[in-house]
């Protein structure tokens, strides 16, 4: 199972040279134990990138016009106290 979500990773970032970069971006950040915040526009590229982080593994909270007040403080919260 997580061979088949791998290759479903890697050919989702195949298919985008925005995601290429990403990847490519986000590997030297973790390896050096630095934390990254992505803002997009819209939903669907959010969608996207949910998908993305999950197939490859990578610990991820997502804040967007449905995320309630409650629990958008209690994850700003979390990032900035992960320091």
């Amino acid at each position: 199972l997580e061979h088949a979500a791998a290759a479903m990773s890697e050919g989702l970032v195949a298919a985008s040279g925005k995601l290429r970069v990403l990847d490519r971006l986000l590997h030297r950040l973790f390896k050096t134990n630095q934390r990254a915040v992505i803002f997009a526009q819209n939903t669907s590229t959010l969608d996207i990138i949910e998908r993305y982080l999950h197939e490859a593994g990578v610990r991820f909270s997502r804040l967007d016009g449905q995320t309630n007040r409650v629990q958008r403080n209690l994850e700003i919260n979390s990032f900035s106290a992960c320091s």
